[in-house]
């Protein structure tokens, strides 16, 4: 998978190898960006640029050092986590250890293995302490030629300014819709690879993290189950309780009902051509939306989002969810 296929935008991609055939891939770098924008992957595709030799200015992707690298297992493409702390490995901290740090920069002195370069990829940037930081500062401002550091993080107001100073800074951002879901493999149609795309706000590692958790299969439960409702009156707690089952995710399958309910009232409103949530589901979603009248559809929506805003307090999350589906059957006795 060289760099045409990595998930980002246009302008990192050139910037990079622009870099690479100048010779300035040196140094230390920081990719950053929100939650799921593709840090682990610019930044191993950045590791394999520097130690892949099949490829001039770029990476191939299906060399030995490119597959251990994705691998975890190359010698001198070292990550980093604050949890693994290579000074006490019983330790499980969220915050990365001064002596951590400071084992760290012993390695990094040391030749490479078998590549010119060693390469760490420091995830989490943002939980290096400031003693941890201060054992780093003079290797990540001047590391040694045959050393690159590659910080990733999703909350860069939160590295420390000292640590910023000395990095360059590649900013990684959402896709858009259409070109996400091009380089979305594994979902079975173009609609579902919409659908993903959209659900995770154009973010790559996050439409990945979605397709391999089922996010699919849970919509469709989700759905079947806000049909149930509109089809029986009985159906509505079955619907709550489905909703309610795992507290923790009350969340998410709170995100996924809304955008259902916004398609529905799209459709119900006459509005055929989206964009939609889930342009896999249009044809279901067009039979649901005859089964309340717009004005429910939008009541039901206003609901959810009160849900949302006090998800923090205490709250009886079947009560909550039975008057969402309530909603929609209000001033109707008709369904599906």
């Amino acid at each position: 998978m060289p760099w045409r296929d990595v998930p980002c935008r246009e302008t990192v991609r050139r910037m990079i190898v622009r870099s690479a055939r100048k010779n300035m891939l040196a140094g230390s770098h920081l990719i950053y960006g929100p939650p799921g924008a593709g840090q682990v992957q610019v930044g191993r595709a950045l590791a394999k640029t520097l130690l892949c030799g099949a490829a001039e200015f770029d990476f191939c992707g299906e060399c030995g050092v490119c597959r251990r690298v994705e691998a975890l297992a190359h010698p001198d493409c070292i990550e980093l986590r604050p949890e693994n702390d290579w000074s006490d490995p019983d330790r499980k901290g969220r915050m990365y250890s001064v002596e951590h740090m400071r084992r760290v920069m012993e390695f990094a002195r040391e030749h490479p293995y078998e590549a010119d370069r060693k390469v760490f990829i420091v995830h989490d940037a943002h939980r290096i302490t400031i003693g941890g930081a201060n054992s780093q500062l003079k290797m990540l401002e001047e590391p040694p030629a045959h050393v690159m550091f590659i910080l990733l993080s999703d909350n860069d107001n939160a590295i420390l300014p000292t640590i910023k100073s000395r990095c360059r800074k590649i900013r990684l951002s959402q896709l858009d819709t259409a070109g996400l879901a091009g380089r979305l493999e594994g979902a079975s149609s173009k609609q579902e690879a919409e659908t993903l795309a959209r659900a995770a706000g154009g973010l790559p590692e996050k439409a990945h993290q979605l397709l391999e958790s089922g996010y699919l299969s849970q919509r469709d439960e989700i759905l079947a189950a806000l049909k149930r409702s509109l089809q029986s009156e009985y159906a509505v707690g079955e619907a709550a309780d489905l909703m309610a089952s795992a507290k923790d995710e009350a969340y998410e399958r709170l995100i996924v009902l809304i955008g259902l309910l916004r398609d529905a009232s799209l459709l119900a409103a006459g509005v055929n051509d989206g964009p939609f949530y889930n342009p896999d589901q249009v044809g279901a979603l067009t039979k649901i939306a005859r089964g309340a009248p717009l004005e429910n559809w939008f009541e039901a929506i206003e609901a959810a989002f009160e849900m949302l805003e006090g998800l923090d307090r205490n709250y009886n999350s079947v009560l909550m969810f039975t008057s969402i589906f309530l909603r929609l059957r209000e001033k109707t006795g008709s369904g599906v």
